[in-house]
């Protein structure tokens, strides 16, 4: 799993400042153990929805574009979730935060 936290500068002094965050999970490669992809599409979401019954729905359809294989008919593995460029709903940064 890659996480990759883009924080502000602690130089930045500006206020509000833009965030972004982004990511996403799947079973590629996988052995097929059919209440395993069940436990985890479940997790992923159960995860989602917490946030945004629409989520997962969405970020579902973009993961399993990335792992079809047009030519070939098929898709590897079985699929999860990518989300990018989440920045809704705007956050501002507390004076007091951490970050500056």
């Amino acid at each position: 799993m890659l996480i990759v936290l883009n924080l502000p500068s602690s130089t930045i002094s500006c206020l509000p400042c833009r965030w972004w965050f982004g990511g996403g999970t799947d079973l590629t490669p996988y052995y097929l153990d059919e209440s395993d992809v069940r436990s985890f599409h479940g997790l992923l979401k159960r995860t989602c929805d917490a946030h945004d019954p629409a989520y997962y729905s969405r970020f579902k359809a973009w993961c399993d574009k990335y792992f079809r294989i047009q030519h070939r008919g098929i898709s590897r593995g079985v699929g999860g979730i990518f989300f990018d460029d989440l920045d809704t709903p705007d956050q501002v940064i507390p004076k007091n935060s951490k970050y500056f």
